[in-house]
């Protein structure tokens, strides 16, 4: 093969690589813009809200069922398997979700949630439908407050 061929054989390989790369970056870009799709649609539904700048807290009464006993710390990770599968990355960036206190003899407990307003919305429909995710704990919301002092009250009821 003479000096001819060589290069031939070069161009043609450095074409395949390039053709190689090519997808590969096409496929992130796609991964990417999904992800920008997925925002712009929640930017339209947050229109109507205040600016994303001004966070609320809120505080968010729920009762939980499981099947088996289940003490404090074994109920925040499955609350945060339910929030992480059913909310996302978006909520995750959006939304801060805390556990304040739980009564395992009640079944209550208490939730803050701090960021954009409708991430009270959007944690309260995560928890109504974790049932249908395969949670292991049926959770109820039952009530939502402004003042944790109020809520505070029933959860031993």
């Amino acid at each position: 093969m003479g000096e001819v061929g060589a290069l031939t054989l070069l161009s043609i390989a450095m074409g395949f690589a390039a053709l190689a790369l090519s997808l590969g970056l096409l496929y992130r870009v796609r991964g990417v813009e999904e992800e920008l799709y997925a925002f712009e649609d929640l930017s339209e539904a947050l229109r109507g809200f205040r600016r994303l700048s001004n966070p609320i807290k809120r505080y968010v009464l729920f009762k939980a069922v499981c099947p088996d006993d289940v003490d404090t710390p074994r109920l925040r990770e499955v609350l945060n398997e339910v929030i992480a599968r059913g909310g996302g990355r978006l909520f995750n960036t959006l939304c801060s979700v805390d556990l304040i206190t739980y009564a395992p003899s009640t079944g209550r407990g208490i939730l803050r949630v701090r960021g954009h307003p409708i991430c009270v919305q959007a944690l309260v429909y995560i928890l109504s439908t974790a049932h249908m995710e395969g949670s292991r704990c049926l959770f109820a919301p039952v009530r939502t407050s402004g003042l944790l002092t109020r809520l505070r009250r029933m959860v031993h009821r």
